[in-house]
């Protein structure tokens, strides 16, 4: 069964940036001139010449990168990795373009378009490209451990391909035009983003082939209804963020990892007014939970007291929402030692505006005594 969701506003920069690699170079490569070829200028680099318009850098460790923004079409990038490579081995391949731009007209990735070269790190963003063949990067499937395809306008993808990305760790595919998320099986990913791709529909078993996944990023995909039992095979998830969809309720078992391992729980910007018994489990004691500009306007014990034992030490954030503010939240209010208060942020109002936090304790003593007892 496929589970859909409706349009919002594209997924900001922010959060792609966090999920960008880490820009040292800490990999010290031995590069040693082939006796049988002659050695350029540009060494440890290709001839400049001969992989024009792409520029090729190399840091003190040798590591090489290409930045291959400039290159017209995949007729151009075939010419370009023709062209004879002191080495095979390349650290990261950039191509950041305009869509915009009627000069730059990547559309596909076709099959061995880098011939013989490998990339540890892939960044191709910004492009018309709609397709990728299945052996693009067949030369990487050993050393590959970032791909980033966001915001390109990409339909289709070789997922059944992942599984031979034997160290792919993260995966990005943001502000793509994806209409299915197929079963993603990787013994390696940890961090898969599809935020972005409107109406996308998934499988319930999408997860259950990638149990090291620590984060996941479904923003902005119009998701309407949330399965229950989605992340329930996930051993070590840390990270769900289904912020800025359609969702009203949260189904018993909407979250349920194997352990309590979620460390932060991101569902700002939905519609939620319906929160059913059992349906978060799984949060880290510090755990972090954002519920920002939602529709909840009660907090009753025997559904929100289990989820701020679970985050006993961390907080939630339940601001901009129409919280009533009644008997309903006494438990809340009284708790010794400010033992739930604490948990819920400084920024959480009710729907007047008066920040929880300084409302009246004697109030509940008052006017809630059924409750409290």
């Amino acid at each position: 069964m496929m589970y859909l969701r409706v349009t919002k506003t594209l997924l900001a920069g922010l959060l792609l940036a966090a999920l960008e690699p880490a820009s040292c170079r800490y990999t010290s490569r031995v590069r040693v001139p082939d006796p049988d070829k002659p050695m350029t200028r540009d060494w440890p680099c290709p001839s400049a010449v001969d992989i024009d318009p792409c520029i090729c850098e190399s840091d003190e460790y040798y590591n090489l990168i290409m930045d291959c923004s400039n290159v017209i079409d995949e007729m151009e990038l075939f010419r370009v990795f023709e062209a004879a490579f002191p080495f095979e081995d390349i650290l990261e391949l950039v191509i950041t373009q305009d869509p915009l731009d009627p000069h730059h007209n990547i559309r596909m990735l076709q099959e061995k378009v880098f011939g013989p070269i490998t990339f540890e790190r892939i960044r191709i963003t910004g492009t018309k490209m709609a397709e990728v063949h299945e052996e693009a990067f067949v030369k990487s499937h050993d050393f590959l451990t970032y791909l980033n395809l966001a915001n390109n306008q990409l339909r289709s993808f070789p997922f059944e391909t992942l599984v031979s990305y034997t160290k792919l760790d993260t995966l990005l595919f943001d502000n793509n035009n994806f209409t299915d998320l197929f079963s993603i099986e990787s013994p390696s990913l940890h961090t898969l983003s599809v935020s972005g791709n409107h109406r996308l529909l998934f499988d319930l078993d999408v997860f259950t082939k990638a149990p090291a996944l620590t984060a996941i990023y479904m923003a902005n995909i119009d998701l309407d209804e949330l399965p229950p039992n989605l992340f329930s095979t996930l051993e070590n998830i840390k990270t769900i963020s289904l912020e800025d969809n359609y969702l009203k309720a949260l189904p018993e078992f909407a979250f349920n990892p194997v352990k309590d391992t979620m460390t932060q729980l991101i569902l700002n910007g939905n519609l939620l007014n319906n929160i059913y018994h059992d349906s978060i489990h799984g949060m880290a004691g510090h755990g972090f939970l954002s519920m920002v500009r939602n529709k909840m306007e009660y907090l009753e014990s025997d559904i929100w007291q289990p989820i701020f034992d679970q985050a006993i030490n961390g907080s939630i954030n339940l601001a901009g929402n129409p919280l009533v503010c009644g008997c309903d939240i006494a438990w809340l209010m009284l708790a010794d030692e400010d033992r739930y208060l604490r948990v819920l942020t400084e920024t959480t109002t009710c729907n007047e505006g008066t920040v929880v936090h300084s409302l009246d304790k004697q109030y509940f003593v008052e006017h809630c005594p059924t409750v409290l007892h």
